[in-house]
């Protein structure tokens, strides 16, 4: 029932398509993207070719929109709004992705994901550059790039390096900013969002590699659900220690135990 077929670019190793012949056509064949999950295609629901694997981005839709009413709430910069909204486009990209296996909707997963970076990397860097405008065009310029060379040239390896280069890029500028006199509570906020991501991650390798054999943990979905989470965490983070330049910053619980930050304006 499984099959090799092209290596997809999210973050790394080898997909296998999973048609079962009993489900294997519903309301969006015949598919286009280059990847098939490790989950049996329409077999919950015909307009659903993976259904868990799309349902289980809902964190991915539902924080990034809380996200964007606390931005306005506390009136937070451009650079926050934008991280927002990225964050939510991979949401329903994602969505949309597992939903048809369309190709298009492929790219609105894959792309978003290096446009999320980007921001993140902005907000991150932006307090240590004089001119910011480089910065932004820069970053800009990287996702424009990465988007013609990935559309025309659809290597897998390459959308797996350009993501990874914006990652660590995150990962070592958040490091740097822990060591300057952090504000309360953001390293283990730093600490929780990187070790979500990361668990989820392992899960995403582990179905992956053994599909056969974990198909009914329906891992890929428990991937979504930890990066999502892991990833607004890494928000409030980014809110915390960098909205402090303005503000006065303090991590609060909000609506179901879920954290934001208050700002003092």
């Amino acid at each position: 029932r499984a099959r090799r077929r092209n290596r997809r670019a999210m973050t790394g190793p080898v997909r296998s398509d999973y048609d079962d012949p009993d489900h294997a056509r519903g309301f969006w064949s015949p598919h286009t993207a280059t990847m098939d999950w490790c989950e049996r295609n329409y077999a919950v629901s015909q307009y659903f070719a993976e259904f868990w694997n799309s349902w289980s981005n809902i964190l991915m839709i539902v924080l990034p929109l809380y996200g964007l009413y606390l931005c306005r709430h506390y009136r937070l910069r451009r650079s926050f709004y934008a991280a927002q909204v990225l964050f939510f486009l991979v949401g329903i990209g994602s969505f949309g992705f597992h939903a048809t296996l369309r190709y298009d909707m492929q790219l609105l997963d894959e792309l978003p994901m290096i446009y999320v970076n980007c921001a993140y990397c902005y907000i991150l860097f932006s307090p240590m550059v004089q001119r910011r405008n480089v910065l932004l065009y820069g970053n800009i310029a990287y996702g424009v790039i990465i988007t013609l060379v990935y559309i025309e040239w659809k290597n897998p390896i390459f959308h797996e390096v350009a993501y990874a280069a914006v990652i660590f890029a995150m990962i070592a500028r958040s490091v740097a900013v822990l060591r300057q006199n952090p504000p309360r509570r953001a390293k283990i906020l730093l600490a929780t969002a990187l070790s979500l991501y990361g668990f989820g991650f392992v899960l995403w390798n582990i179905d992956n590699h053994f599909c056969r054999s974990v198909e009914h943990f329906k891992l890929h979905a428990w991937w979504h659900i930890f990066a999502g989470y892991g990833t607004y965490l890494f928000s409030v983070f980014l809110e915390l220690v960098v909205g402090r330049e303005t503000h006065k910053t303090e991590m609060v619980r909000g609506l179901l135990h879920v954290p934001y930050v208050h700002f003092d304006v």
